[in-house]
């Protein structure tokens, strides 16, 4: 019996209930035309308003299991989705006789307490029959009173699960990541058996898994919030920020800078608790990624070797009092030793034989290089090996893993042409590729006076080298020879993770390699004294 703006409808109920006599006199029309929009009925209704109490009324989760299909540049797979929605209940209060709304009260699904007796309809109609007057309109249980927080993960759109209003980060289950999308220095990237391209939706990871599938030491990506670089201020040490700039390309290049963030900073960052609950994967997640690669960890059931350090740890060195047990590579700390303890080395001598070397210079050379094995043999090398290559724009394996005892003298052919590295650096790499590592530890003297025209072909390989024999404890020394000051002689020491040493004639040629000699000795602490000479 509502006729809430049906002017003539309520006109006739007003008639037909005896109301019409107040109505003053005039044109029918008229008169319903200035009637107030009213609630005509005795009885009370329902409010048709929303709640409007700030939160959630009601939390629903939605599993839809295989009825989806990932469709993605490098194939397709099918996931099970899951969505979390939330509602708004309906206005718990009601509209008393005569009456549009329910004053002194806002739009709630709880119907408040109220010192005053009930005058307003509660839930349950017998209940309130039952009281009468004394009824008072209080909400039947506290889970009636719930509201949810409102907010949602940026990542899988999930509704916070604490109530309306708490402290602290939000919590929620947590589901697919539907509002994210990949973001990686490579174009590709592999989670177990799924394959992505940068770009694509992340929508078939869920938060938790994603993280669980990404591992040990992954990164986060969020913007800059001062915008660049040079602004950023988490530029102290990074491993105790878990948050640092940047400064790799990222793909699809993002419209703002961003920062990279260690696991449990990123959640802390965005507000929410970690989605992981296994503290062993939380503190996986905070270790450094840096693999050993070396050949005996992929074979079958052997598993992975990794630093033991903390992500983004500072550069590790082997301790003052020497050897620890451990494995020092690239800074990085190993369990898994590799490098021999026999005390004999393999000398890889890699040298200049361009036409710039030719006369004197060279004859300096060979006398330097004989000294160098005979210094050797005398501090207890008997048992070394030598391996001798000459390069130009090309480069020969002069003899390969000769006792030491049995190269005292170098024959070598006169030098000419040009000078590529690539070409002195691919056969240094084959010559290492066939070392008995059991027995012998690698050591690289790679010399040169000029520039070279493959300097980053050189580099690369030279990197090769380094990335696939620093387990074994590699050494390489960079000895670089006349006035000119050949700043890529130090790159390729860098690169090599060894040192460079510029000599000008060759009285300093000869000491540079007596001073290398004896880094090697046997009984002395080379190892330890390399590794804080190429610091940095």
């Amino acid at each position: 019996n509502h006729f809430h703006g049906q002017q003539r409808e309520s006109q006739l109920f007003m008639e037909e209930s005896g109301r019409a006599a107040s109505a003053v006199d005039g044109d029918s029309e008229a008169l319903a035309s200035e009637l107030p929009i009213t609630h005509m009925c005795r009885g009370t209704h329902t409010c048709d308003r929303l709640c409007e109490v700030d939160g959630v009324c009601e939390q629903k989760v939605h599993l839809k299991k295989s009825s989806r299909t990932y469709e993605g540049a490098r194939g397709s797979f099918e996931y099970v989705f899951q969505e979390m929605n939330g509602s708004k209940k309906p206005c718990a209060l009601v509209l008393p006789s005569g009456k549009r709304d329910h004053a002194g009260f806002g739009h709630s699904c709880v119907v408040p307490a109220s010192d005053e007796p009930c005058t307003l309809l509660a839930r349950d109609q017998a209940t309130h029959e039952g009281y009468g007057d004394s009824c008072l309109p209080v909400a039947a249980n506290d889970d009636d009173a719930t509201h949810y927080c409102a907010a949602r993960c940026p990542c899988c759109d999930y509704y916070c699960s604490k109530n309306c209003g708490h402290l602290g980060l939000h919590a929620t289950a947590h589901g697919n990541m539907r509002r994210t999308y990949f973001l990686a220095k490579g174009d590709d990237i592999d989670l177990e058996d799924r394959k992505y391209k940068v770009g694509e939706q992340g929508i078939a990871e869920m938060c938790n898994l994603y993280c669980a599938k990404l591992g040990r030491g992954h990164l986060h990506y969020l913007d800059c919030e001062q915008g660049s670089a040079e602004k950023c201020v988490f530029t102290g040490n990074a491993s105790n920020d878990q948050r640092r700039h940047c400064k790799d390309e990222l793909f699809p290049p993002p419209d703002r800078a961003k920062d990279e963030l260690l696991h449990a900073q990123y959640w802390t960052a965005i507000g929410w608790e970690d989605p992981c609950v296994s503290a062993e994967e939380r503190e996986e997640f905070a270790k450094c990624p840096y693999q050993c690669n070396a050949p005996e960890h992929e074979e079958k059931d052997k598993p992975p070797s990794y630093c033991v350090l903390n992500a983004w740890h500072q550069y590790a060195l082997v301790p003052d009092s020497g050897a620890d047990g451990f494995a020092y590579v690239d800074g990085h700390k190993f369990e898994c030793v590799h490098a021999t303890e026999s005390g004999k080395f393999h000398h890889v001598l890699v040298l200049d034989g361009s036409g710039s070397m030719r006369g004197q210079p060279w004859f300096d050379l060979l006398g330097a290089c004989e000294e160098f094995l005979i210094n050797r043999l005398n501090d207890g090398g008997q048992n070394d090996v030598v391996s001798v290559i000459t390069f130009n724009h090309g480069s020969v394996i002069q003899q390969e893993a000769t006792l030491l005892p049995l190269t005292q003298q170098l024959q070598l052919p006169k030098p000419g042409g040009g000078t590529s590295f690539v070409a002195g650096l691919q056969a240094a790499n084959e010559v290492l590729s066939r070392n008995n590592f059991t027995d012998f530890q690698p050591v690289i003297v790679f010399f040169s006076d000029g520039h070279p025209h493959d300097v980053s072909e050189g580099l690369r390989v030279a990197a090769h080298i380094h990335t696939t024999y620093a387990k074994y404890d590699l050494k390489a020394f960079v000895v670089g020879f006349g006035h000119m000051n050949l700043g890529v002689l130090n790159r390729v020491a860098d690169t090599l993770g060894g040192e460079y040493h510029q000599v000008m004639d060759a009285g300093a040629l000869k000491a540079e390699f007596q001073r290398i000699a004896a880094t090697l000795g046997y009984n002395q602490q080379a190892s330890l004294a390399f590794v804080e000479s190429s610091e940095g």
